[in-house]
């Protein structure tokens, strides 16, 4: 097994989850798993769905915001007595 492993050059070889050996130093940190190292390709995938995953939770919390704020405005419009319907002016 040696002798396949010197004929890729590589001092500390590595299998990924896909199959692809690498070299150590060559790998990167997992997003997945935070205990194993990834070939670069799969590393980049996984960040690109860290991302995503990252982006939907933001966009989540913002919706929530957004829904709690237009709560508030609505509460305090009918505190205010506010009618759409009488008080066109504000339209």
């Amino acid at each position: 097994m040696e002798d396949e492993f010197e004929n890729y050059g590589m001092e500390m070889p590595c299998l990924c989850d896909c199959g692809k050996w690498f070299d150590l130093n060559d790998g990167v940190g997992s997003y997945k798993n935070t205990n194993s190292i990834v070939c670069q390709s799969c590393g980049e995938i996984e960040e690109a769905e860290a991302e995503r995953n990252n982006e939907i939770v933001d966009l989540l919390y913002s919706l929530a915001d957004a829904e709690f704020t237009i709560k508030e405005v609505n509460e305090r419009l009918k505190e205010l007595n506010y009618d759409p319907e009488k008080d066109k002016d504000y339209d």
